[in-house]
């Protein structure tokens, strides 16, 4: 039973650590969405920022930084 709900514990932490991400998303012109965080499902999205913060590190969770599909757009 305890592995059941430790289990949902970490499912919703993701759903919500995603959701955080998709939020940024939403206020990035469209043709700069990383559509892998904005419309992939949360395992997608979650995968997607792994490697993001593998790449970059702590500065995918500054507002100043924008996670495309191809490259890192840093706004001045």
């Amino acid at each position: 039973m305890a592995q059941i709900n430790n289990s949902n514990i970490v499912q919703e932490t993701k759903e919500k650590f995603v959701g955080y991400f998709k939020n940024k998303e939403k206020i990035v012109p469209l043709d700069q969405k990383n559509n892998t965080i904005y419309l992939g499902s949360v395992d997608e999205a979650y995968n997607k920022i792994i490697r993001l913060f593998n790449i970059e590190g702590t500065k995918i969770f500054n507002s100043s930084v924008k996670q495309t599909n191809v490259l890192f757009v840093h706004w001045n």
